[in-house]
């Protein structure tokens, strides 16, 4: 049985950290798992699969784990360390700030077959990855995979330097096929290294949660539900104006938004701007935001980018319709029996949004047709990851 290491960065609420917990249960007990985290005090530390050993990565690597104001509760110290390290990444760019973390952050020596980097890194000026670089400089390990999490070039990561360092592992794993198609044009020199998994889904938990408590909705509005971090890539603040619009048109709707994050106070201030506060309401961060999909009427993701969507998968499990921008891995989601994905645009919002609400019955036939005959499978990402894992290393890509 393989050795297989995995460096992330915490195990905080998002979509990036629940996929790493669906990745180990389904690769557990095939092979023997150290995961290292740089913090490992966080909302999905309960849910690592027994058997998975946890490891913690000490400072100053643990400082790409924890927030600036965590850094604060743990000392004067630590908050001068990241006040600093984020200062002159933001002026200067991380190629001198992340060498230097990862040179002083001391590693346990333990060899490995494997050695997987879970976290991508984002641009020049961001304090955040790291990942990358601590497994292709510190750890020991036969064979290094690194995984991509986004649209490589819309999301940031491609930069000379992001370039330079994944050059140097052996597999580059994309979570679209839509995403590593993309990487492979506007990175041919990797061709050969870029492949793809599909997020896996723990299906029989989802279910099991989505009816612990479900939320019960008013039944005289439409209820749209979002799971979705509050950030820019996200689109929230865009589909304000189509729920202004349908309730100007008589329309009885209530946007119901689960996730917390850096953009909050923006989409506060649009939701006041539309005056909506009886209308769109934010839920926070759940552990558990399945009990809120499972009694909803549309499940509602209008993000400018999107590099696979785990939660549309999830959405569509629990029997919910999907509206979503077309953000190229949408199409590989949704079938048009299941949802609909439209234009990039506010217009195109606004014009799916009121096609769904004009209709007696395109929900209900969406809902019969999920429960026909939306199959989910998990076999063929779990198969295509061994496969890379398994596969013999290719020393004519390094």
């Amino acid at each position: 049985m393989k050795n297989i290491a995995i460096i992330s960065n915490n195990l905080q609420l998002g979509g990036v950290q629940k996929s790493l917990i669906n990745l180990l249960r389904e690769i557990n007990g095939i092979y023997n798992i150290d995961l290292y985290l740089a913090d490992d005090d966080n909302e999905y530390r309960p849910f690592v699969p027994n058997g998975v050993n946890v490891y913690r990565l000490e400072y100053p690597f643990r400082l790409f784990g924890i927030s600036h104001n965590k850094a604060k509760q743990e000392g004067f110290w630590i908050w001068f360390q990241s006040l600093i390290y984020r200062g002159i990444t933001k002026i200067f760019g991380k190629k001198y700030i992340v060498p230097f973390i990862v040179k002083k952050t001391n590693w346990n020596g333990n060899k490995y077959d494997v050695a997987i980097s879970y976290v991508h890194d984002g641009g020049d000026k961001s304090f955040y990855g790291g990942c990358n670089e601590f497994v292709l400089k510190k750890v020991c390990a036969d064979k290094k995979i690194s995984f991509m999490h986004g649209d490589f070039e819309k999301c940031g990561s491609d930069t000379p330097y992001n370039r330079k360092i994944l050059k140097g592992f052996d597999n580059i794993v994309c979570v679209s096929k839509y995403c590593a198609e993309r990487m492979k044009k506007v990175f041919p020199e990797a061709y050969e290294k870029i492949d793809y998994v599909g997020n896996m889904i723990n299906y029989n938990e989802l279910k099991v949660n989505a009816y612990d408590r479900p939320v019960i909705y008013d039944t005289g509005v439409i209820n749209l539900v979002t799971v979705a971090r509050l950030s820019k890539e996200k689109g929230l603040t865009r589909f304000m104006s189509a729920i202004r619009h349908m309730l100007d048109a008589g329309y009885k709707v209530v946007w119901h938004i689960i996730g917390e994050g850096a953009y909050r106070k923006e989409v506060e201030e649009k939701i006041n701007e539309y005056h909506l506060r009886d209308n769109v309401i934010l839920h926070g961060a759940k552990v558990n935001p399945y009990r809120y999909l499972v009694n909803a009427d549309l499940f509602v993701l209008p993000s400018y980018e999107e590099a696979e969507g785990m939660v549309m998968k999830e959405a569509l499990t629990l029997g919910l319709p999907v509206l979503a921008t077309d953000t190229g891995a949408t199409k590989d989601i949704v079938d048009e029996r299941y949802g609909i994905v439209c234009d990039n645009t506010d217009a195109a919002l606004e014009k799916s949004l009121y096609k769904i609400l004009s209709s007696d019955k395109i929900l209900e036939v969406m809902k019969k047709a999920l429960s026909e005959t939306y199959r989910p499978e998990n076999s063929s990402n779990l198969e295509r990851l061994i496969n890379i894992i398994e596969a013999e290393v290719d020393t004519r890509k390094a």
